[in-house]
Parts: structure tokens; sequence; C-alpha cells
């Protein structure tokens, strides 16, 4: 129900764009897309409460001469909604090769691990980088707070640590590559 608008004047504002979509029914939000010097890039949105009233703005845009259809969902929102809100297993990224699984386990001592696994190229060099599941959804956000952006190896560089990929985010990422 989220209308894709384009074909706004510059001096098209959240009101004005509130007052063109807002005839053809309920608006749940709006936003016209504005620059830095403050005039509107030609586009905006609206997000209807239901379908029908959305149907409604598309016809009554293109009578009014301006194009507008259904907004494509943005490629992170739709990563976010294939996550899984239960995962307890993190991706650790920018490891020192000097890493393992015994310095690794140490790094997260501290927490609840349930499996430590570091990735090592066909010779068995690390590739920097590794998966810790921990035993709950609530240690992995802490952990998350506590160490990403953060040293964890004297002299090295800043870790990252977020939410391992589900298959269905892996899935996704690939073929938006290909």
């Amino acid at each position: 129900t989220n209308v894709y608008i384009r074909g706004l004047a510059p001096d098209t504002d959240d009101e004005t764009l509130l007052r063109l979509v807002g005839q053809y029914g309920h608006v749940e939000s709006h936003k016209a897309i504005i620059d830095k010097a403050g005039f509107c890039k030609g586009y905006g949105f609206a997000l209807f409460k239901n379908m029908e009233d959305a149907k409604a703005c598309i016809l009554g845009m293109a009578n009014a001469n301006l194009d507008a259809g259904f907004a494509r969902e943005s490629f992170n929102s739709r990563l976010k909604a294939l996550g899984d809100p239960t995962s307890t297993n993190l991706y650790i990224s920018n490891l020192p090769t000097s890493v393992d699984e015994t310095k690794m386990s140490e790094i997260f001592k501290d927490y609840q691990t349930m499996s430590v696994r570091i990735l090592r190229d066909a010779q068995g060099v690390s590739r920097g980088v590794g998966f810790v599941r921990f035993a709950n959804h609530e240690i992995c956000d802490e952990v998350i707070e506590r160490f990403n952006d953060k040293v964890v190896v004297e002299g090295c560089a800043e870790i990252q640590v977020r939410y391992a990929d589900t298959y269905a985010q892996k899935t996704l990422k690939e073929a938006t590559t290909r």
C-alpha cells in the first residue's frame, strides 16, 4: 500500500503532498523527498491504510499527469524481513589471522558460548572471519553492543560483530550480486 509518486513540483513539501494524496483515502504516512537546498527532488511516497485507497491514488495521480505506482521494497528492508529474530549466531569479521577458536573463546569468555568457528582457506589460514553461537538472543545483543567496532587484540583493527545471515538472506545477497 506504499505509493511512489514522481513528477512533483520543486515547491512540494510534506503538507502539499498530503493534500494531494489525502483525497484518495486514509494516509498512514507520507514524505516528499527534499534536497539540501530545500526543494523537492520530484518524488515522494504515501503509505495508505488499505489497498483500495492506494489504487485510487495511483489512478488519481495519472489523471493529474503525475507518474505513480506501488513502491518497491528496498533491499535493506527485504534483507531485514528475512532475518531470524530468534537467532543466536553472530558473524565476527575483521579478526586478526592470529585469532583461532581458543582465542575467540577467550574473547567471549564472559558469555555462554555454544560453538565457535573460524573460517579458513584451503591452506588452513584464517580468513579473518568466524561465527560464535551463544546461549540466547539477549546475550547476542549484549555482545554486539560491547564488541562491535572495538579492538579485541591490541595493535589490530576493530572487529565487526553482527547477526549471521540466514539462508534466505544469503540467497537474496547472491541473487542481487548476480
